[in-house]
């Protein structure tokens, strides 16, 4: 038990120990040494954009030692809430937002495996969904499909192009 005398207002760095929740609830097992010390590590609740009944909504799982912002309900530090995460630099930020056009609205949805929604309001951007090299990207100049590997189809105009000028179909 925690000593219950000092209330711990406004947010607090903690990281992830663990993101494997007995409880299907979203919690994280996370240490918050400016609040808890050296003791153990504590459960936080997620507190997440959207969240719907029969398990709708946004859930995310962070990876082991990932940075998170921590909360407390009422100060209770028995009560932990994360509330969102914090990068420890450049490095951790998604290529897909440093790409785009500085002041310009990019959305990047990116796992560390290389799995990417991207949604990039830069002149010539749009919407890529990608897979590795693998990508699906859909812009005004028109729609490209590429397996990563070589093969790709693009419809642009009323053309549709399978590997390049390889083959044209009008």
């Amino acid at each position: 038990m925690i000593e219950q005398s000092t209330k711990f207002t406004g947010l607090y760095r903690g990281v992830v120990v663990s993101a494997i929740d007995p409880l299907d609830r979203g919690r994280l097992l996370v240490k918050v040494s400016d609040v808890l010390g050296d003791l153990p590590a504590i459960w936080a609740e997620p507190a997440t954009p959207l969240a719907t009944p029969g398990g709708g909504g946004i859930y995310v799982r962070p990876l082991p030692m990932a940075g998170v912002w921590i909360g407390f309900e009422e100060g209770d530090p028995e009560r932990a809430v994360w509330l969102g995460f914090w990068r420890g630099g450049k490095h951790e930020v998604p290529a897909e937002v440093n790409a785009a056009l500085p002041g310009v609205p990019v959305m990047v949805l990116a796992t560390s495996a290389q799995n990417a929604i991207v949604l990039n309001d830069s002149p010539g951007g749009g919407l890529t969904l990608r897979h590795g090299t693998a990508l699906i990207s859909i812009t005004d100049a028109g729609i490209l499909l590429s397996n990563g590997k070589g093969a790709t189809i693009t419809l642009a105009g009323n053309t549709v192009s399978v590997n390049g000028p390889a083959l044209q179909v009008t």
